[in-house]
């Protein structure tokens, strides 16, 4: 893939082995990012991503665990030849400095398919088992674990938090707000 540096310290994206999904960004500025921050961070880079790829920025585990720092905005498309900057957003704790050179993001390239006939309206659309339910909508709820490890989540939630409710006492406290 071809690869344009717009300055001297522009790095390459480089991968943390050889079968990571992501190529990690470069900063190639210092700047303090403080508590609930956002800025979008120079790379230098320009990539000619292949037709029906795109790059998506997603953030770096170590940065997000161990510093609160997130990606935002993050879809490069393949007719795109601008500079490659990289959102970033302090959920941390406390202000954090990005140096250049610093590892600030990866970039994972996807296939993406195209919709060849275009989009069609129609007055009703096929049934799922999902239906339009939206978010959280897959997660599993209370009724449906097993009762000892629901027992042994309240235990461990009442002891963590210094309460004896439960966890269904707690979400029909919430609800009654």
């Amino acid at each position: 893939m071809n690869i344009k540096k717009l300055s001297e310290n522009a790095v390459i994206p480089t991968r943390g082995s050889k079968e990571a999904a992501g190529y990690d960004l470069y900063a190639t500025e210092t700047y303090e990012l403080k508590i609930g921050e956002r800025k979008a961070f120079k790379t230098d880079i320009v990539m000619a991503i292949p037709p029906y790829f795109f790059g998506r920025i997603s953030p770096r585990s170590g940065l997000a665990v161990k510093k609160g720092i997130d990606v935002l905005a993050g879809i490069i498309d393949s007719d795109y030849r601008g500079e490659i900057l990289v959102v970033l957003i302090n959920l941390g704790q406390e202000s954090v400095t990005i140096n250049s050179g610093d590892k600030i993001a990866q970039i994972i390239l996807q296939q993406y398919g195209e919709v060849t006939n275009g989009f069609n309206v129609v007055d009703n659309l096929d049934d799922t088992d999902r239906g339009n339910n939206g978010f959280g909508s897959t997660d599993i709820k209370p009724e449906d674990i097993n009762s000892t490890i629901l027992r042994e989540y309240n235990k461990h939630h009442a002891s963590e938090s210094g309460s004896n409710l439960t966890y269904e006492q707690k979400v029909r406290e919430q609800s009654k707000k």
